[in-house]
């Protein structure tokens, strides 16, 4: 990363982490554990359907921008129609599906939602292919701005509820995909092109992305699926309280971690191309080492300020130590996961992590959670997840070691 772009990627890594914060702490002191778990519900979903429905465009964009393969150069249109079939897909879609659940008066707000997030999310692709690193990072932070301040303005001056907040979120995400359409206007994404041209160009994005999409999709509707089953075998206040204490766990661990992902993955798929391999294993050892060390590290800080330096001023966030341990553990593990699979990633096996990510998480961590649950409470569900995610890493970096043996040769060592 270049030095003179690390103040903007800070800002940007740390605005959505201080927003949700943000959202989390005043929704649930001015409206409750249940109205602020049944918007942070909602959001998840969004956040997932807009993964499903738009990753593979996203994915496309990052891979057919360079070189030979310069679509953004030569067929920018594939994409902006894309979108356009993506989001024809969501108004269709999510209104029926929404009819099956309780908030089916909202599906206007949501679908507007995920089409906008579908558009902020390619307009930041475009940028990163081609090196802008700095709209890239303003428009990130630009987005949890807006989604932090619309969002509590709406509850706050609207219905004071959950419509409110669902209002002000969709208000904010428009503002914010104005902006992004702004920022790409002059990629000619809307000029008018040979539609027989563009049909096969989609074909052929579809084709490569559409896997990684329904991976990204699943990793974001995880607390979609958590709140939606300790709903079922708990209650809504219940299910309020465990997303409150989750998303400040979460947001707060992925805003340290993330950054050691994201800044060893290009070293890391650069060592895999030039057959590095004894680079690409110290790749590995360093990034995990740099996230236990630095989870391990951040969580016994946090723990200080939430239960011991904060409560000095009077301030209470409001959460159960052992629910805050057994998350700091979760979110460890599910942040080195996007470590642990990079050895599969490299190899393309997208299909294989998606089942991996099954498994681990239905199968190793929700089912563990409800039994745990069902026992301990929360910090029970709460440990099902940290073991979901502790066999994702472990069956993931197995499976990643072991294609890598078959396929170049002898990998141990790592």
């Amino acid at each position: 990363m270049n030095i003179r772009t690390l103040p903007l990627y800070v800002t940007a890594r740390a605005c959505p982490a201080i927003a949700m914060l943000t959202i989390a702490i005043v929704v649930e002191r001015k409206f409750g554990s249940l109205v602020y778990g049944e918007f942070s519900t909602i959001f998840s979903l969004a956040l997932s359907a807009s993964a499903l429905f738009f990753g593979w465009i996203v994915q496309a964009i990052s891979r057919f921008s360079n070189g030979t393969d310069d679509l953004l150069r030569t067929s920018p249109q594939a994409f902006s129609v894309s979108w356009i079939i993506s989001s024809v897909a969501v108004i269709v879609i999510l209104p029926i599906a929404s009819f099956f659940t309780q908030y089916w008066t909202l599906a206007p707000f949501v679908v507007t939602v995920i089409c906008c997030q579908g558009l902020h999310l390619i307009a930041i692709a475009i940028h990163q292919a081609r090196f802008k690193n700095a709209v890239y990072f303003s428009l990130e932070a630009f987005r949890s701005v807006c989604v932090c301040f619309c969002s509590i303005g709406g509850g706050m001056l609207l219905n004071k509820g959950l419509g409110g907040l669902v209002a002000g979120l969709t208000g904010g995400m428009l503002i914010d995909a104005s902006f992004a359409v702004l920022s790409i206007k002059n990629y000619h994404l809307l000029d008018k092109s040979d539609l027989k041209k563009i049909s096969g160009k989609i074909k052929e994005i579809f084709k490569y992305g559409w896997a990684i999409s329904i991976w990204l999709s699943l990793s974001l509707a995880v607390p979609f699926i958590d709140r939606s089953v300790l709903r079922g075998i708990g209650d809504g206040v219940l299910m309020g309280r465990y997303a409150y204490e989750y998303d400040i766990v979460f947001r707060a661990f992925t805003f340290i971690l993330l950054p050691v992902t994201i800044s060893s993955q290009p070293a890391i798929f650069k060592a895999h191309a030039e057959e590095n391999q004894g680079k690409v294993r110290a790749l590995l050892r360093t990034a995990i080492f740099a996230q236990i060390s630095l989870g391990i590290g951040f969580a016994i800080a946090l723990y200080s300020l939430i239960f011991y330096l904060l409560p000095l001023k009077n301030i209470a966030l409001n959460v159960d130590p052992a629910v805050f341990a057994a998350l700091c553990f979760s979110a460890l593990f599910w942040q080195m996961a996007l470590v642990s699979h990079k050895l599969l990633e490299c190899e393309k096996k997208i299909l294989l992590m998606v089942k991996i990510f099954t498994v681990s998480y239905f199968f190793l961590g929700l089912f563990p959670a409800v039994l745990l649950f069902r026992c301990f409470g929360l910090p029970g569900f709460a440990a099902g997840s940290a073991i979901g995610g502790a066999g994702y890493c472990l069956i993931a970096f197995g499976f990643g070691k072991k294609i890598k043996y078959r396929i170049r040769g002898n990998f141990s060592g790592v």
